[in-house]
């Protein structure tokens, strides 16, 4: 798994995914989802809707779930990123 790397823009890319959303106060946001691609699966997190910031391929989509429960932890521990709650 690697920081910025970009996937090769011939690539087949299909969202499965999408396992959480984190915003920053100035409303920026991160999401985390899980795509197919012409290789395999892989767990991407993309920078407000565009920048992909890190992947990295995974065998299952359960693994993904665990890759991306880990790097929600990293985000979150961070500080820049919150969650938000949903208003019922």
């Amino acid at each position: 798994m690697s920081e910025g790397r970009q996937p090769a823009p011939e690539r087949q890319l299909d969202r499965i995914v999408v396992y959480w959303t984190l915003f920053n106060e100035g409303g920026r946001f991160i999401a985390c989802e899980l795509c197919r691609t012409g290789i395999g699966l892989e767990v991407r997190c993309i920078r407000d809707g565009a920048d992909v910031v890190r992947t990295g391929p995974v065998p299952t989509a359960a693994d993904g779930a665990t890759v991306a429960a880990q790097w929600k932890t990293s985000w979150l521990a961070k500080g820049d990123f919150v969650e938000r709650s949903s208003r019922k």
